[in-house]
């Protein structure tokens, strides 16, 4: 099944006379995104800042996606050509977000790459923070001050999530999933560190801070969830002093995030493993919040 983002892009080489350039193709999408009437729908793709601008690594991915489905083939190294298969998908494209391609294609299809560039990073000044030219760099990257901060993944993309990250001035990622993989693209624990790295976040993982999967899965009401948390302070915590420890220098170190899968702290017990790291150093916790 082809998602209507997908659609999208496939309308957007469409329109483009069925060929564009990766870079064109990130970039019209960002600013689909940003400055469409309609966002390009409530599912579509995140950006962050990466060595050239805004960039999806989600998007990326499904690019891959549609290459493997034959909707579009790479021509040498950088150029996505739409194939008549593909052609066809776009057509299928709902009417709201049709309005958005043809918005972003009619203001800025016809600006060379290099205009297009330049508008992108002087409209949205954020998204310049790690490109690889330094004098095109509008903003710095600040570091956040030292607390103890979680965050939660389920309401992010990749993408988003790691835009968050940024901009709250996170430098260390800490994952205490006691399983350390997901079917979300991006967050399994091999991927997420690969990601983190290439734009400067540190990654460690501390699998022995979580809660097993099979303690937590019938965990619905708040009852059952003050049941399962006081048996991870009792039967977890308790015995993982080292560990404690461990993640706590690392948070004086450097801004870090304690990272889990919930959304919500008073659901997961990241807020419980930074309550006992706050009782051995006194810092302040602070819970960023989900994208959506």
């Amino acid at each position: 099944m082809i998602l209507n983002r997908q659609k999208l892009i496939l309308s957007l080489l469409r329109m483009a006379g069925g060929e564009a350039s990766k870079l064109q193709l990130m970039k019209w999408s960002f600013l689909i995104s940003e400055v469409s009437p309609n966002g390009g729908g409530d599912s579509f793709y995140e950006f962050m800042p990466y060595r050239f601008g805004p960039y999806s690594f989600c998007l990326e991915n499904e690019m891959i996606q549609l290459r493997r489905q034959a909707l579009v083939r790479l021509q040498g190294e950088e150029i996505w050509r739409l194939t008549p298969h593909g052609a066809r998908e776009a057509k299928g494209l709902r009417d709201r977000l049709s309005r958005d391609v043809e918005h972003i294609m009619r203001s800025y299809g016809s600006l060379r790459t290099g205009d297009l560039i330049d508008h992108v990073y002087a409209e949205h000044p954020w998204f310049t923070v790690n490109c690889d030219v330094l004098e095109k760099r509008a903003l710095k990257r600040h570091k956040a001050d030292k607390k103890i901060y979680t965050i939660g993944y389920s309401g992010f993309s990749i993408d988003g999530f790691l835009n968050q990250l940024m901009r709250s001035g996170i430098s260390r990622l800490i994952d205490v999933r006691n399983n350390p993989s997901s079917r979300k693209y991006g967050f399994s624990k091999t991927r997420l560190s690969g990601l983190c790295a290439l734009v400067g976040i540190e990654y460690e993982s501390f699998p022995e801070l979580g809660i097993p999967h099979e303690q937590r899965r019938n965990a619905k009401s708040d009852s059952e969830y003050c049941k399962l948390f006081d048996s991870y302070r009792r039967d977890i915590l308790a015995k993982q002093d080292v560990a404690i420890t461990s993640v706590l220098s690392l948070l004086q170190q450097e801004p870090s995030v304690l990272m889990c899968v919930e959304s919500s702290p008073t659901q997961c017990h990241r807020s419980h493993l930074a309550d006992a790291i706050s009782g051995k150093g006194s810092e302040d916790i602070c819970h960023i919040g989900s994208s959506v």
